[in-house]
């Protein structure tokens, strides 16, 4: 005991007693002892929160090599977070915009609720490399000709200049450049996107996919320009009814222009800026004859040209009949005071009647026409109006008005 005083510091009294019946002493201040050896300590008790949580953004199992893809995580107030797929980055907790940088502009990818403590996970889907089927068309793939317009062939012919370019675009694509046939790109979960292929003067929308599913999406191969497949060119029968004509005929003629055609849905190739005029008739047509024959339609524009206007055809249809009427107009008989008559050549103009009472209009504004010869006009009324000079070298105007029914 005098050691643990000495120890504590202590002065300690000790004070030898009797007890009663015992004849032992008794030792004074055994509880303040007792109290004394208990130390006093201070065990402050509390709580504390995360501040921190993880996001781990990857992609599914077996994904193919992706194309250059970076990760931003943003949040107003605070600096952006870089991070790479497949790697935990720790954020401060709260909510977070998922940014994808690739090869061009930050593309929203949606949001991320980083929790304390917590990983949040996110799987993004994939679209693979899209491959190319370059299997070369058959060298015998058919040429379509017509009798009137032009012709039209498989695209085949031009296949090592006509390379396809593959396009994704779509809410939050970050590769709207063209695909490659190596590397796969990373999609915005739910965002639906279309797949496109560069033809000359546009594109074709190849499919329609909707990421719905983080997974691994595969397309079927696209294939290459000279791989034709269907060869379907559109055409239409025409057929033009000729009235019969004792004359050479002026004016008949079957006119069409068609615009440039590289690569449409079936697969066809034809110029641009064709344009033909096709005379039908200009010898004499002593009987009536029909003329058939068969018109590429696509982006074709089709014209009769008569002497009374300039006629269209409505090509969309499978087949299209027009009838063409023929004006024979003789040399101008003159008869002589001797009684003598003689056949004097003349030239011709035509007007067109609108109406019963109406003034004719001038079909052309000069006696363009000789007579002896024919012009092609549609069914209706018209004045013929025929110049021509006697033996004074006077000229004089006869009129007559015809109706073609």
């Amino acid at each position: 005991m005098i050691g643990r005083a000495a120890r504590l510091g202590l002065v300690t009294t000790f004070v030898l007693g009797t007890f009663a019946g015992t004849g032992c002493a008794a030792l004074e201040g055994d509880d303040e002892v007792g109290s004394l050896e208990q130390e006093k300590r201070v065990k402050p008790n509390g709580n504390e929160q995360y501040t921190t949580g993880t996001a781990l953004v990857s992609v599914p199992v077996g994904a193919p090599q992706l194309a250059q893809t970076a990760l931003v995580f943003s949040m107003a107030g605070r600096t952006d977070v870089r991070g790479t797929l497949g790697a935990a980055v720790e954020l401060p907790i709260g909510t977070w915009n998922l940014n994808v940088a690739g090869s061009n502009a930050q593309t929203s990818f949606g949001k991320l609720e980083i929790k304390g403590g917590k990983t949040t996970n996110l799987v993004l889907p994939v679209l693979a490399p899209v491959q190319r089927d370059a299997t070369p068309a058959p060298a015998s793939l058919p040429t379509s000709k017509f009798t009137w317009g032009p012709t039209f062939e498989p695209i085949a012919k031009n296949a090592l200049q006509r390379i396809p370019t593959i396009r994704l675009q779509g809410p939050g694509s970050v590769y709207a450049q063209p695909i490659g046939t190596n590397v796969g790109v990373v999609l915005v979960p739910d965002a639906t996107y279309e797949i496109f292929r560069a033809r000359n003067g546009g594109e074709d929308i190849l499919q329609t996919l909707l990421a719905k599913d983080p997974k691994v999406y595969t397309l079927p191969a696209v294939a290459d320009a000279w791989t034709a497949g269907v060869f379907d060119v559109p055409q239409t029968e025409i057929t033009l009814d000729l009235d019969a004509s004792d004359f050479p005929s002026y004016g008949v003629a079957l006119t069409w222009t068609c615009a440039a055609s590289m690569d449409g849905p079936k697969n066809y190739r034809s110029p641009g800026d064709y344009r033909q005029d096709w005379p039908l008739n200009m010898g004499v047509a002593s009987t009536q004859q029909k003329l058939v024959g068969t018109a590429g339609t696509p982006g074709c524009r089709y014209e009769v040209t008569l002497a009374s206007g300039i006629v269209q055809l409505d090509v969309s249809k499978p087949k299209v009949a027009q009838a063409v009427h023929f004006l024979d107009v003789e040399h101008v008989h003159l008869a002589h005071e001797n009684g003598t008559v003689r056949d004097v050549p003349g030239k011709f103009r035509l007007l067109r009647v609108p109406g019963p009472g109406q003034t004719p209009v001038p079909l052309n504004a000069s006696y363009t026409y000789d007579t002896n010869r024919a012009v092609a006009v549609v069914p209706g009324t018209y004045v013929v109006e025929v110049q021509y000079a006697d033996n004074t070298g006077n000229y004089k105007k006869y009129t007559e008005q015809v109706t073609v029914p």
